[in-house]
């Protein structure tokens, strides 16, 4: 599934707080003491973006729509 939201353009940080790896992303100072921002709406559209996915792959359909909002053939 990472793999998959990476090839529709979800960052690498955002797929780190999905996945619960958050020590992997955020193993700077910067980011792992001052920022502790939870990325809630990015974890939420890249699950939406996945979900949507899935539903094309059970219905048939072959258009792939990436985070940028550009749908393309799978």
């Amino acid at each position: 599934m990472l793999t998959k939201l990476a090839e529709l353009g979800v960052a690498p940080i955002v797929l780190g707080y999905v996945a619960n790896h958050r020590t992997t992303t955020k193993a700077g100072i910067t980011l792992g003491v001052y920022v502790q921002y939870e990325y809630e709406r990015e974890k939420r559209q890249a699950l939406e973006l996945w979900s949507d996915r899935l539903q094309g792959i059970i219905s048939g359909s072959a258009n792939v729509v990436s985070m940028a909002g550009k749908a393309r053939q799978a």
